[in-house]
Order: structure tokens, then sequence, then C-alpha cells
């Protein structure tokens, strides 16, 4: 098949959809991408891209497109619009053009924040009118409140009219969580056009050499990684008010992997209230994470309470399962009901540090061999559902439905 993709992201910034195309590539389809000028997440473009050169690219055999984009920058709510915004007009202008008279039989749309960059998309589909695919990776407008980046209700209504229009044109809409369902419903999708594809793991299972500085873990201690973004989203103060909690326990280390807009505060609170179960760690490469994971005895994710974000599935949680690990969770919703089925977690509410605690002490004191079946349970229940190769199968057996 001849794919052609839109997306404001892609490589060499790090988006699941990089593991599709690749994978798209080597099964034989003909992948075009059209995408923004790199700078996700540090806000500035990529060394070697330009807003006047490199706007052409290739990946895995596939050609990349490559749009002007205004940069991120520091993320701030009115830098972040003009990021948003910029895409989708250079994507129009610059970007459809390349590909108006290309032949396709599939368009794909990457649906990951802000989903109005499927606009370009639309537009492509009725001039080509070929079925339109977008894979729903976050709910507008909904996480717009959630994480308190939007309170003007015209703005929000906006931007749910925009939404709603977005539905109403895609032929298939993609859900990485069976909970989006509700809301591509009460925002127009149609039921029929409805299908559930979940994510995969990026990240490797293998440890790798490398020459890359390491952390040195204390084996006499049992050792809790959190690892990815450290945002609103994610709930830190339940984390910190667990290690509170436990600060008298003296085997137990809370790691934070990674970095986000709370970070800063996070150490900051963590320094001065003098918790010194909490270590927080420097971001590294995907390829660095199963260092962590095999150093560690239990991964840890947590979000906060609140009813749109307990309908998101968060990638670390098929990257969590798939990695031999048991889970320590905080949580609502679709990646409650996931993990408990799993059999790989012991499971809290969300923002619940007392529960947590509790967790985290239960799971300490538990042998290896409890451990070990955890962990197998957790595989095991990657393997059925989240798949990689499983995953992308079914999605192209989608594309070909949409052929007939």
């Amino acid at each position: 098949m001849k794919i052609i993709i839109i997306s404001q992201y892609f490589y060499p910034e790090r988006f699941l959809l990089n593991d599709l195309v690749k994978e798209l590539s080597s099964r034989g389809h003909e992948v075009t991408i059209v995408t923004g000028q790199p700078n996700y997440p540090k806000g500035n473009l990529f060394p070697g891209y330009s807003n006047f050169s490199r706007w052409t690219d290739s990946y895995e055999g596939c050609k990349v497109i490559r749009v002007p984009v205004i940069p991120r920058f520091k993320g701030r709510a009115y830098q972040l619009f003009l990021n948003y915004i910029s895409f989708i007009f250079s994507c129009i202008v610059f970007g459809l053009p390349r590909v108006l008279f290309k032949k396709t039989d599939v368009i794909f749309a990457w649906g990951t924040s802000p989903i109005l960059q499927s606009i370009p998309a639309i537009l492509l589909k009725i001039v080509k009118r070929k079925k339109l695919y977008l894979w729903v990776q976050d709910l507008w407008p909904e996480t717009l409140t959630a994480v308190n980046m939007i309170h003007s209700k015209t703005i929000l209504n906006c931007v749910a009219l925009v939404v709603k229009f977005t539905y109403r044109w895609t032929d298939y809409i993609l859900i990485q969580s069976p909970g989006f369902k509700h809301s591509v419903l009460k925002h127009g999708g149609d039921e029929s056009k409805i299908h559930w594809v979940p994510n995969w793991s990026m990240a490797p299972t293998e440890v790798n050499k490398t020459n890359l500085p390491r952390p040195i873990f204390d084996k006499n201690l049992f050792n809790i990684l959190f690892a990815g973004n450290i945002g609103k989203a994610q709930s830190i103060q339940t984390i910190i008010d667990a290690a509170s909690i436990l600060v008298d326990n003296q085997k137990i280390m809370i790691h934070l992997l990674g970095d986000g807009s709370e970070k800063k505060w996070a150490q900051t609170f963590v320094i001065n209230k003098k918790i010194n179960n909490i270590n927080f760690l420097d971001p590294c490469p995907t390829s660095e994470v199963p260092y962590y994971v095999q150093n560690c005895q239990a991964l840890l994710v947590t979000l906060i309470d609140d009813k749109n974000i307990s309908n998101v599935i968060p990638s670390k949680i098929q990257t969590y399962l798939a990695s031999g690990r048991p889970i320590i969770a905080a949580l609502n919703g679709e990646p409650y009901k996931l993990l408990l089925n799993s059999g790989a977690a012991l499971v809290g509410p969300a923002e619940d540090p007392v529960q947590l605690s509790k967790n985290i002490k239960i799971l300490a004191s538990y042998t290896d061999k409890q451990c070990k079946d955890m962990s197998e349970k957790g595989k095991q229940y990657y393997n059925e559902f989240f798949d990689r190769k499983k995953v992308i199968t079914n999605l192209t057996q989608l594309f070909k439905e949409g052929l007939n």
C-alpha cells in the first residue's frame, strides 16, 4: 500500500510513530511522511535542521517532507499555540502541494496533542478522495482543562467545535484507550468509525553496551523506578507524600528518571522537607532504560485524579508490562482496570499517598518468587494485547478494509 502520514511530530523526535513507520516500511509499504521541523521537547530546532533548508529528508527508506514551524521555545501557552497553528498553516501551504499528485491508498493522521494537526489531513482526504485514519493519542479539549492550560470556556468551546469537525470528516477513528470512546462519541464521532488500536512499548528490553555514564544503585535497597515525564498529570505530589510516610524505612528508595514541568519544583520541595528516600535521575536515551529497570525491583506509575486523564493509558504502562518487573500504581479509570487485570501490579486510587505507601511496603515484603510471578504475568499480558507486530497487523487490516 501507498500511505501518506500527516504528523506535526516525527523522527528525530521520540514518538511511537517512528516505530510504526519503520515496521510499515519493513513490510513493503510505501510511506511518505509530511511533518514539521523537529523541536520537541526542548523547544529549539534540532541541530542540522532549519526552517530555511532540509525540507526533504528520509527515514528507514521512507520519504520525509518537512515544513517550517515556529518552535515551542519554553512551552508557554502562547508559544505552543503559535507552534500548533504554524504547523497547520505551513503544512497546508508548503506540505500538501508536494503530495497532491502523489498516488496514495491511505491517508493517516497521528493524533497526539494537538488533534488540530489533523486539519491538513482532512483537506488532503477531500482532494484525493481517500479514506482518512486518525489515531487519537490525546483527548481534546479535555486534556486542556485537566492540566489547567486553558480556563476560557469560549476557547474550549471553539476547540470542541474543531474536534467535532475532525471526527465528522474522519473515516476511521483509532483510539489508544477504550476510555476514549465516550469522549469521541460526545464530540460527534460515529460509533461505527471507532476502533481500539493500543500503543506498544518503544523501549528495548535488553541492556546494551555503552560508554555513557550510568548511576550506581545500592543493591541493599528496595529500588523503585518512576520513568518518564515529571509533569502535572503525573501527580508527583502523591509520590512525595508517600515517600514522606515511608521516610523511616531505610530500605526503600524511589528514583524519578526523566524531566518535565514539575521536576524543579519537586527537587526543591524534597530538599526543603529533607525527604531522603527520593532520588532524581537525569533523562536518558530510550536505549538506556533497560539498565535502570534491571537495577530496580519495582516500577511506579501515578496520575492525577481527573476523569479525563483517567481515560488515557500512558505509554509507560506498556513499557512497564514488557520489562519484566512488578508494578506499583496510583491511578484511576482505564489504566487502573488494565493493571488490575494484568496481575502484574499492586494498584491503588489516584492521589492516595497512604494506599501507595502501603502497596510499596507490601511489594517490598514479597519473596523473589512472588515478584517473578507478577513480572511473568505482566509480560504475558503485554504479548497478548500490546505486541507491536500484532497491533500493526491489525492496523494494516483496517487499511485494507478501507480500500474496498
